[in-house]
């Protein structure tokens, strides 16, 4: 779970997420290419009958000792409900 640290600027908010989740939600997103999503094992098993999903293998992030397993998002699983718009 992020934990929340009080920022030295003002300019960015106050506030700042911190911790393993958002370095991982970082790390993922960095290796995204445009217009994809990753996920990991612990979000797949979350989304698993809502995503159809490619896996990627494990892959080296920056700030993990152990490659991280990684899932390739590649659409909504039959009968899944969309976001509204």
């Amino acid at each position: 779970m992020p934990r929340w640290a009080r920022s030295a600027s003002r300019a960015a908010g106050g506030y700042a997420a911190i911790g393993t989740v958002t370095n991982l939600a970082a790390r993922l997103c960095a290796e995204a290419g445009a217009g994809q999503v990753l996920v990991d094992r612990k979000t797949l098993a979350r989304i698993d009958d809502q995503a159809q999903v490619q896996p990627l293998g494990p892959l080296v992030l920056k700030g993990f000792a152990q490659p991280v397993p990684a899932f390739l998002v590649t659409g909504l699983a039959q009968g899944a409900a969309s976001a509204p718009d």
